[in-house]
């Protein structure tokens, strides 16, 4: 017996640090492509070999049966339920143990891996546990850097290239607001530029693998799909979208209808911006005013209202008007000009 718990403590410390070693050795690669780290990665290799291990005997069996015409409804069964198990793993949602990564100096990031090398190959250190726990130690160590750093290098306004515009990014004491003045939908892969563009660059500039308030000025059916794709990988606290009057086509009410149900799933509160004047606290001292205009524009069937967001960042004051809107005043100011 105790032979069995100590070759079971021996596998345990070696796949731990194997599971450091890994994961220190590829923070640098998270890093650069802006992915996060799971916190339950450990656990989930721990569980997902040896759960893998028995999927694949099941199946294997199972094959075989059906290939010799042998009885196997007990087989089918247990292949069921073992995948009907591992479905439910991976539909927990992972929002909350996702570590956002900030970019900091690239020399501390490339030193990582050294140091990690260095601690494997130290003779000295000689036991299972010394080195499992160092690689742990050093493990907890940059990630709390890199969170602290994340918090003070975050800039308080940034905007990102879209299409043929810019959508703003603000980050103050760590509460993040994405503003959309309508470019996100203006062409068809814009679910592709939300999941390998807008989300690495949040999580490479802020840390953050969540954000708490998302405003849609100008919104259409891609911009609904947008959203949707945006909800199922990112965490959304609030969603602010205009909506208007009017007899849209199928294929818009067909996406809001969906942008509801993911927002209902994913319990984020989505907010319709009709009439009525809001306000984003994202600090105490720091808000954002959603106020709406005199006219509206129309798109799709609909008539929508002009919204505009007002806010300051530092001594600067800035306002963002729906991406259609601001081309019409400035095409106005350019007439008026000549």
């Amino acid at each position: 017996m105790k032979k069995k718990i100590k070759a079971l403590k021996n596998w345990l410390l070696k796949a731990l640090q194997l599971q450091f070693f890994l994961t220190l050795i590829s923070l640098p690669l998270l890093i650069w492509w802006g992915l996060p780290l799971s916190l339950l990665s450990v656990v989930g290799n721990l569980i997902f070999n040896p759960l893998i291990t028995l999927f694949l005997f099941l199946a294997s069996l199972t094959f075989f049966t059906e290939l010799l015409h042998i009885p196997n409804g007990l087989l089918c069964s247990a292949l069921e339920h073992t995948s009907s198990l591992w479905l439910a793993l991976i539909t927990v949602d992972a929002h909350p143990w996702l570590l956002g990564l900030a970019r900091v100096s690239w020399g501390l990031i490339l030193a990582l891996p050294i140091v990690t090398l260095g601690v494997m190959h130290y003779k000295k250190i000689t036991t299972p546990l010394s080195k499992t726990a160092l690689l742990f130690g050093l493990l907890i160590v940059f990630c709390t850097y890199l969170t602290f750093m994340a918090r003070i290098q975050a800039p308080h306004y940034q905007e990102l290239a879209c299409n043929h515009g810019h959508v703003a990014l603000l980050c103050e004491h760590n509460t993040v607001a994405l503003i959309d003045p309508g470019v996100i939908g203006q062409r068809i892969n814009c679910s592709s530029w939300i999941e390998y563009t807008l989300i690495p660059h949040l999580q490479r500039t802020t840390g953050k693998t969540t954000i708490e308030y998302v405003v849609a000025l100008q919104p259409n059916v891609l911009t609904f799909q947008a959203l949707t794709t945006l909800m199922q990988k990112v965490k959304i606290g609030t969603l602010y979208c205009t909506t208007g009057e009017g007899n849209p086509s199928w294929r818009w009410f067909a996406a809001w209808e969906l942008l509801q149900k993911t927002a209902r799933d994913k319990n984020t509160t989505l907010i319709e911006l009709s009439n009525l004047p809001h306000s984003i606290t994202l600090a105490p001292d720091y808000a954002l005013a959603l106020s709406p205009c005199a006219t509206f524009f129309k798109r799709e069937n609909l008539r929508l209202p002009v919204y505009c967001v007002r806010g300051g960042c530092g001594t600067e004051a800035f306002t963002i008007y729906p991406y259609a809107y601001a081309k019409k005043i400035i095409k106005q100011m350019r007439r008026n000009s000549k």
